[in-house]
């Protein structure tokens, strides 16, 4: 997206918002936050990082897809496209730990970031399904370390000169479903150029995630957040504690995550 289009949207959205009554204020403007070595987590973030205490060894938070890539490859061009990736957005390098019993994020400088390549274009085509699928559900389900880090994987399979799966594995806490789609148009663009050798084509970012948590904890510290919490207690408010669906089975008493899924094409 182009900056003049952005800023465009941008006015329309302030105008549109205005037509039905709601002033933008200042502390919708995202400031840079304060040069320090550790920050606070946005409240979705305490929220994961919360629950990632109770089972740190579950990958129930892994967010993990695979791509096909059809066509020649070129895997150093990727790789590095995948790197500037990571340097390009804090929060790929992002660790957390705990600080006066608090949950901070750390973002790590940028250090090389493998790729590695599998090569199954020896197997016949009858075992690659399995064997691919096999190995990108290992590189799914293999746990993060919040602590450590990285919270991002990613691997290269080849099935033969023409055709790739690209396989990543990132941890919620730094990836959504919105993100993902960042994540991977620029991976598009950055490995469009570095096919050839063209420069940086994305312009730098005006803030990153860290700026967001540390702006949302600032403006929800103090009367913002009851305002909030007010208007949730009253929209809710009778709403059932649980959510009772028609299943075929019980529900448990504690949330355990298992479960599959199965897939059926209906003819149209």
């Amino acid at each position: 997206m182009s900056t003049t289009n952005l800023v465009n949207k941008r006015q329309l959205l302030r105008l549109l918002l205005e037509e039905q009554g709601v002033s933008v204020s200042a502390s919708a403007r995202i400031p840079k936050r304060p040069d320090q070595d550790h920050f606070p987590l946005s409240f979705a973030q305490q929220r994961l990082w919360f629950l990632e205490q109770f089972d740190a060894a579950s990958p129930v938070y892994n967010i993990s897809l695979a791509i096909r890539l059809d066509g020649p490859l070129d895997l150093p061009a990727l790789a590095k496209a995948f790197q500037e990736v990571l340097c390009r957005h804090e929060v790929l390098r992002a660790t957390f730990a705990t600080f006066e019993g608090q949950a901070i994020q750390l973002i790590a400088p940028p250090t090389p970031a493998p790729l590695p390549l599998v090569d199954l274009s020896a197997l016949p085509a009858a075992q690659q399904t399995g064997v691919q699928e096999s190995l990108i559900s290992t590189l799914a389900q293999r746990p993060f370390e919040l602590a450590r880090g990285p919270l991002v994987r990613g691997a290269v399979l080849r099935l033969n000169p023409q055709q790739h799966v690209l396989s990543l594995t990132l941890h919620h806490i730094i990836a959504d479903g919105w993100s993902l789609g960042v994540l991977l148009r620029e991976l598009s663009t950055l490995y469009a150029a570095c096919t050839t050798a063209a420069p940086a084509p994305l312009a730098p970012l005006p803030i990153q995630y860290a700026d967001f948590a540390h702006w949302q904890r600032t403006w929800l510290s103090g009367p913002a957040l009851a305002t909030q919490l007010a208007y949730w207690r009253q929209q809710l408010a009778g709403a059932p504690a649980l959510l009772e669906l028609p299943t075929d089975r019980a529900r448990p008493a504690v949330q355990s995550f298992r479960g599959a899924q199965q897939s059926r094409v209906l003819a149209p």
